[in-house]
């Protein structure tokens, strides 16, 4: 009887490799030559070749003794190893790939073998470097962020190299490298038990750093120094009693205020604006008044009243105001009281009229 069943249809190996999609999409890191990352790379470009069932290319088995050469590659097996090459050089860097190229290799094996020579050459001169990076390490004025990103990168390549380095060790240089504000943070990590691991350290030093920024610019915005001006303090009394303030709807300027004597104060129902006030008087602003209207002293306001905040220089402005408004009260007082003086006087003597007509 005659066996009439096919026999079962061989997919090529490059017919495979070519229906993928791209190789960057399935190998998304780059080697590179700086980052020192040949393991992470390795490891995913030899775990896609042994899914494949292609890793013999880069990496054959080795021959057992007494057995028969090989065959010779047929075209499938020679289209399959250019594929695997191409891959290989789609997944590094420039400068490494001119490197490689330099090197003629033929197949994907010499391809891997030079990048494998790159990486382990100088793997002892590099691994002597990063721990000296490590020991010498110094925050200077780095954020916490940028200095534990910096320590990360290098414990990174570290790893890479295959160096033996614990993670306990990195933690100590990295405490020893804080700068000098963060000591009280430091002194608390090093007395832990159990000793902490880089994250936990990486939090404390951020929440100090958090906590540092907020209350320097707390000070910065309600710090009032030495050389502040004093401000007069308006009596409670200065409104008159059972007065309600009027509702300031308008945005018209008040003229009498800005002259510097607006005499309804806070009932007021146009804008006070001290700017406009002190176009109108000038200088006029910084000059001490006595209570019978002459000047008394002049006093320049300090620069430093622009570093108070806005809410700080309202209360201000408001609190001159009413120490200014007692003073004109005063001054139209003491006119009144002067004027009421010289019309007294004035009753008491006798006309020329009726003198003449006596004698």
């Amino acid at each position: 009887m005659v066996n009439t069943t096919p026999p079962p249809v061989t997919t090529l190996r490059y017919e495979k490799l070519n229906n993928l999609c791209p190789i960057k999409n399935l190998i998304p890191v780059k080697l590179d030559e700086e980052k020192l990352n040949f393991s992470y790379w390795s490891e995913l470009f030899l775990n896609i070749l042994e899914g494949l069932k292609v890793l013999d290319f880069v990496q054959p088995p080795p021959v057992a003794e007494g057995s028969s050469d090989p065959p010779p590659p047929d075209d499938d097996w020679l289209a399959t190893d250019k594929m695997i090459k191409s891959w290989i050089y789609l997944t590094i860097s420039e400068p490494l790939f001119e490197h490689v190229v330099k090197e003629k290799p033929r197949t994907s094996k010499d391809t891997w073998d030079v990048l494998e020579k790159i990486f382990h050459d100088n793997k002892r001169s590099k691994t002597v470097e990063l721990m000296g990076e490590l020991r010498d390490l110094d925050m200077g004025d780095l954020t916490v962020d940028s200095y534990f990103r910096k320590i990360d990168s290098i414990g990174t390549r570290l790893g890479n190299l295959g160096s033996n380095i614990s993670e306990e060790d990195i933690v100590t240089y990295a405490i020893n490298g804080l700068s000098d504000k963060y000591d009280p943070v430091a002194h608390v990590i090093l007395n832990r038990d159990p000793f902490p691991d880089m994250e936990t350290v990486r939090s404390m030093v951020t929440m100090a750093e958090t906590r540092m920024n907020r209350k320097t610019r707390g000070h910065s915005s309600t710090r009032i120094t030495s050389s502040s001006p004093t401000v007069l303090l308006a009596p409670a009394s200065s409104r008159p009693t059972g007065s309600n303030p009027r509702p300031n709807n308008s945005q018209s300027i008040c003229r009498n205020f800005s002259r510097g004597y607006c005499t309804y104060g806070d009932r007021c129902r146009f804008v006070h604006d001290q700017s406009s006030r002190n176009t109108q008087q000038g200088t006029n602003n910084n000059t001490t008044w006595s209570s019978n209207g002459s000047h008394t002293t002049r006093q320049s306001i300090p620069s430093s009243i622009q570093s108070m905040g806005q809410a700080q220089l309202l209360q201000a402005y408001t609190q001159l105001f009413q120490a200014h408004k007692q003073l004109l009260a005063q001054t139209s007082q003491a006119r009144n009281v002067s004027s009421a003086h010289q019309r007294s006087n004035s009753t008491r003597q006798p006309t020329r009229g009726t003198t003449g007509s006596g004698t």
